[in-house]
């Protein structure tokens, strides 16, 4: 037989981040399936791995932790050059959830004093890995007054009242698995003079 096309990646997407809060994860690989296969050939990294269908459940400890680079061909001896081209070469990572990006400003317990009629409070924070976008949120006596996802990590916002208000941030992408931990409340104080 005629050697069919090299099968296509289906899973993950590439540059996707499996992640877990525990020492170790599990993760699937998939491609598409060959008609008349009888092995495919998966290398991952520098290692090879004959199967006999189109998925791979992997794990893998934290020590191990990081990028890896994947591809596969199907294989068959029935057809002509008895194995397909390799398919597109892809990469994923793996990793624990990341941590909170480190917050600069407002301070912990800041007091910020407004002599007008709005506080013009600006928002400040450490860039992540990898992330893509970062949610922020502002409380007001414990309730949610604000919420905001954007690509950088500055971000400032007017407020009509004084009194106690908290904020926190978190990392995000759409190559996550899930999103990255939230920072603590940190807690700032608007008055007037």
């Amino acid at each position: 037989l005629n050697t069919p096309q090299a099968p296509r990646l289906l899973a993950p997407a590439d540059s996707y981040n499996y992640m877990t809060e525990t020492s170790n994860l599990y993760f699937t690989l998939q491609w598409q399936a060959v008609d008349s296969a009888q092995a495919y050939e998966l290398v991952m990294n520098n290692s090879t791995i004959v199967l006999d269908s189109n998925s791979f459940l992997g794990y893998v400890d934290q020590n191990h932790f990081g990028e890896t680079v994947w591809r596969v061909r199907a294989g068959s001896t029935r057809w002509k050059t008895g194995y397909t081209g390799w398919s597109d070469t892809s990469v994923f990572f793996t990793s624990h959830i990341p941590n909170p990006p480190e917050q600069f400003l407002p301070p912990y317990d800041a007091q910020i004093v407004s002599d007008s009629l709005t506080a013009y409070v600006g928002f400040e924070w450490g860039s992540v890995v990898r992330a893509q976008f970062y949610e922020l949120e502002l409380y007001y006596d414990s309730m949610l007054i604000y919420s905001i996802s954007m690509p950088q990590f500055t971000d400032s916002v007017y407020l009509d009242d004084t009194g106690r208000y908290e904020w926190r941030v978190r990392a995000g992408s759409s190559h996550w698995q899930t999103p990255g931990q939230w920072s603590d409340l940190w807690p700032f104080t608007v008055t007037k003079p």
